[in-house]
């Protein structure tokens, strides 16, 4: 239900239809020697490896996103109080970098932790991406995403040292790059341009998990639910957004419609707010404490 909410494409996307997701029907045993390749390299990715892990798997996991970069750890920590009137709201993409930037610099000379300063900014996630040129967001998605994805959305440090550690080791190999072309035989033999050097490599592969994440463009999802929304006009078709926004009562009805991705009381629906919110009465069944303890929310 989560993943419905939040956007996540049931299938994988658009040019990957040898990957498959992970605890699909389709992953089924596999050769704990094999290597396999993941498209993503975020928390997903992450999840896919401890799975892997548990499974005692040993070969070799590629996985490749367009900047091969890792979700930073997390740390507990008391997030800065910010007012919305400190937050530049409205400008261009490279005055908003800068300012929070500086920020970041600030905080850090009086021995506040960086974690704080980002965590301080997320109830202004909303109305920032509201109030940003179309200019601005694009580049944002373009350019500045993937940086923030691994700053907000962390590892638990544990976690964070095993993964690290199985970098170090050589169990994941990360690749800044691109897939441009599988070929399907005895194991999928598949073309990974790099990112920084232009380079074609290939990686035979037993497997190819597709760790990518919430779909960018619903307009394209697979995902069934969101897809009946958007075919009935419910849903922001081709929305890059980030943080979703909440669409006004519409005229002529009496009952409130909601973007996807959009809790009932409007909040930006992260995992932990869609968790917490489906013991609100308006849901029809409780969440389960496995996926209560898996996003870390108390009951």
């Amino acid at each position: 239900m989560t993943r419905s909410l939040a956007g996540h494409d049931e299938e994988p996307g658009a040019g990957q239809g040898h990957a498959i997701r992970m605890g699909s029907e389709a992953d089924s045993a596999l050769d704990p020697e094999a290597r396999v390749l993941v498209l993503g390299s975020g928390l997903s990715m992450v999840d896919a490896f401890l799975s892997l892990e548990q499974r005692s798997h040993r070969g070799e996991i590629v996985a490749v996103s367009r900047r091969g970069l890792l979700p930073s750890p997390h740390r507990k920590g008391n997030p800065i109080k910010l007012d919305v009137a400190d937050i530049p709201l409205g400008t261009q993409l490279s005055y908003f970098v800068g300012w929070f930037r500086d920020l970041i610099r600030e905080n850090q000379k009086a021995g506040i932790d960086w974690r704080d300063v980002v965590d301080g900014l997320r109830p202004f996630n909303q109305k920032i991406w509201q109030n940003w040129p179309s200019s601005a967001k694009r580049r944002f998605v373009e350019h500045t995403k993937a940086w923030w994805d691994i700053h907000r959305h962390r590892m638990a440090p544990q976690v964070y040292t095993r993964v690290t550690e199985a970098v170090q080791a050589g169990r994941i190999r990360l690749v800044a790059g691109r897939v441009v072309g599988i070929a399907a035989g005895d194991e999928f033999s598949v073309q990974v341009q790099s990112r920084h050097t232009q380079r074609l490599e290939t990686f035979d592969v037993a497997r190819i998990y597709d760790c990518t994440g919430i779909a960018r463009d619903i307009s394209t999802t697979s995902n069934s639910v969101v897809r009946s929304l958007v075919d009935r006009g419910l849903g922001p078709a081709g929305s890059a957004a980030p943080w979703p926004r909440r669409d006004r009562q519409l005229r002529g009805h009496r009952q409130r419609r909601y973007r996807i991705g959009q809790d009932p009381r409007g909040r930006t629906a992260d995992a932990r707010h869609l968790l917490r919110d489906r013991r609100h009465s308006g849901y029809s069944r409780p969440v389960c404490k496995v996926e209560q303890a898996a996003a870390g929310v108390g009951c």
